[in-house]
């Protein structure tokens, strides 16, 4: 009987101890790893804002193997930790504040106010460290990232020097911002400018401005206060009445001057013009009705503004029954350079060279007469800009025989 109870505990020993190996993480031989880290370089705590922080994890075993990502902080790159947390790769589902986007996409995200790192606030540079860690214990090579957290001011833009009207027919209009910055003219980190026609909503971001001491971007001394740019006429395509131009200045914190400072500007944007318009006078269809004969059109256009500032070059074709082609749509030509192709939906039509000025299209006439009406058709082209400027009509007349 001893015997038996014996045995009974030896086979108990044996399964218990082979359910604890099993517990025991095995490392894989494939460690996770960071492969970045994105956030702000410089945090700001007087602006009182959760600055996000995202780090990419690759695993071997897919993102769903990543058990946790540890964040840990001490201040001026070394000595004890003084704040340590995790980052969450839910699609804020679970933590609903950590900004994550994408749930299980590989990216962990949180979200944290300067003073939760260190309170009191230390002004100075933080070492911010991560570190991935897999389900079977596999820990990546830590990855340090260095911030900088201090009070800062936005700067502001002093006086804005611009000229109130531009066109082709004028010089280069030169731009000149003046910006201050408590901080030091070297904390502002970019000045840029936008437009905004008169009574839109609609803003659209033109360029930055250099303070480069470059005379091709208007600039004379390098790292003075004075930010500079020249109008060129490119700037004019799409553009024509009364602009504002909306200036901004951001500094290395990422902050923007409070005020935006504008300048009203009345921009003149000139139609387009035409030379060689080539139609031919008359074809002939084949004898076969499964054949069809061909001729190019071509027009070339030209732009005071340039080749972009074109919108559409077309025609409508009046058949010799008085109704329009193309259900009465306007038939496009192009200047794409794709070669001709029977099958196309309409920007194969033959075009020789892209961005030429020359503008085409193929004119089919198919043997078979239920494809192709014979007669005289009248061709009605127009040229239109970015702005709605137009040219035409323009009559041609063509005989399908």
């Amino acid at each position: 009987m001893y015997r038996l109870f014996g045995l009974i505990i030896i086979a108990i020993l044996i399964v218990f101890c082979g359910c604890a190996e099993d517990k025991i993480p095995v490392a894989t031989g494939s460690i996770p790893d960071i492969t970045s880290v994105n956030t702000a370089d410089k945090w700001n705590p007087r602006l009182q804002q959760k600055y996000k922080i995202e780090v990419n994890v690759n695993d071997p075993q897919g993102p769903d193997n990543i058990r946790s990502v540890i964040m840990e902080v001490k201040r001026d790159g070394g000595g004890a930790v003084i704040f340590t947390d995790s980052l969450f790769d839910d699609g804020a589902y679970f933590n609903t504040d950590d900004g994550d986007v994408i749930a299980r996409d590989g990216v962990f995200s949180n979200r944290f106010l300067p003073n939760e790192i260190s309170n009191p606030l230390v002004p100075g540079l933080y070492l911010f460290r991560f570190m991935a860690i897999d389900h079977e214990s596999n820990r990546s090579p830590d990855v340090d990232y260095l911030i900088s957290f201090g009070e800062n001011r936005p700067p502001e833009i002093v006086n804005v020097s611009a000229p109130d009207s531009f066109s082709v027919n004028v010089a280069d209009g030169i731009i000149q911002v003046v910006v201050s910055d408590s901080d030091g003219v070297e904390d502002v980190e970019r000045v840029y400018f936008e437009s905004q026609k008169s009574g839109s909503s609609q803003i659209r971001y033109e360029g930055e401005l250099f303070n480069d001491g470059d005379p091709a971007h208007g600039d004379m001394v390098a790292g003075d206060s004075v930010f500079s740019t020249i109008l060129t006429v490119p700037f004019l395509i799409g553009k024509s009445g009364m602009y504002n131009l909306i200036f901004h200045a951001e500094d290395t914190f990422s902050e923007v001057n409070e005020i935006p400072f504008i300048h009203e500007i009345s921009l003149s944007n000139k139609a387009p013009d035409y030379s060689d318009l080539s139609v031919p006078s008359q074809i002939t269809v084949p004898a076969e009705p499964d054949e069809y004969a061909r001729e190019l059109i071509t027009i070339k256009v030209e732009d005071p503004e340039g080749l972009a500032d074109i919108d559409q070059v077309y025609f409508y074709s009046l058949k010799p029954d008085s109704t329009f082609a193309s259900n009465g749509q306007p038939i496009q030509l192009r200047d794409n350079g794709l070669p001709f192709n029977i099958y196309s939906a309409g920007d194969e039509v033959g075009d020789a060279v892209a961005g030429d000025g020359i503008y085409s299209f193929s004119l089919v006439a198919w043997g078979d007469a239920s494809k192709t009406m014979l007669g005289k058709y009248i061709l009605t082209f127009y040229i239109t800009d970015k702005v709605g400027n137009m040219v035409g009509p323009i009559e041609k007349q063509l005989t399908i025989q």
